[in-house]
């Protein structure tokens, strides 16, 4: 068996983790801080912002793409809102990074025999991966299919750690001062469309 066939039998599981991962989290995250919101001084629900901000920033499918906007939402700076969730992010990703030989290793030994076809994230992973290396899939990763998926696809297909964690570190923080003006350039379009209306 090819090794990028087996890789992705291993993503289709991985993928499915994740989906389920992400509901679980996302119900409780809803849970813990309506609560804790609904009772905590002033003090505490800034605390509890910053807290939701790096939580969903760690969490594949969140991500800076909605943590950063969230935070500024909820009245957070720009600045640290786009912090706080590339923090949040960054830890993942190199988590991820880290324990992907171990995972590597594993899957070697287990080498499954049933290998489906790619997905068409997977797909386009490839395509950008084939056209633009690593620096593509990671600058275009975060919101084609996510960062900790172009992390996963950009060590499977080959590219060093060191390579693949400096790409998407910059990228993220790229993302993440991106997506902090653009909520503050939309809160500030509609407050100001708010304002004529009103």
């Amino acid at each position: 068996m090819h090794k990028k066939q087996y890789w992705l039998h291993y993503y289709k599981n991985y993928s499915v983790f994740l989906r389920i991962g992400k509901a679980v989290f996302l119900f409780l995250v809803i849970v813990v801080f309506a609560i804790l919101l609904s009772f905590g001084t002033r003090e505490v629900k800034v605390l509890l912002t910053y807290f939701l901000v790096f939580l969903l920033g760690a969490a594949p499918g969140f991500e800076v793409l909605v943590a950063v906007p969230l935070g500024v939402l909820r009245g957070l700076s720009p600045v640290t809102a786009s912090l706080i969730g590339f923090a949040g992010n960054a830890s993942t990703i190199i988590i991820e990074v880290i324990i992907f030989q171990k995972l590597k290793t594993w899957w070697d030994h287990k080498k499954k025999r049933d290998v489906s076809l790619s997905s068409k994230r997977t797909a386009r992973a490839g395509a950008i991966w084939r056209q633009f290396g690593v620096p593509g899939l990671a600058l275009v990763g975060p919101i084609l299919i996510g960062s900790h998926l172009a992390a996963f696809l950009a060590l499977a297909f080959g590219s060093s750690k060191i390579q693949a964690t400096v790409w998407l570190l910059l990228s993220l923080a790229i993302w993440s001062i991106a997506f902090a003006v653009l909520a503050v350039l939309g809160i500030d379009i509609f407050s100001s469309v708010s304002q004529k209306l009103f």
